[in-house]
């Protein structure tokens, strides 16, 4: 995702920030971020109903 190179510092900062943001935004990346969220909280509650069973 990021370039470790040094063409990631010829970069203005706020450049790589809106770049980043922007991805981050986009519809599939909510759409995961909704998927993890709901597995780890699938996997929480199945240790909590095991931990109190």
């Amino acid at each position: 995702m990021f370039n470790l190179n040094n063409d990631y510092d010829l970069q203005p900062m706020t450049y790589s920030i809106k770049s980043y943001r922007r991805r981050e935004s986009s519809i599939g990346k909510k759409i995961a971020k909704i998927f993890v969220g709901l597995i780890i909280l699938t996997v929480l509650a199945i240790a909590a109903f095991l931990l109190f069973y």
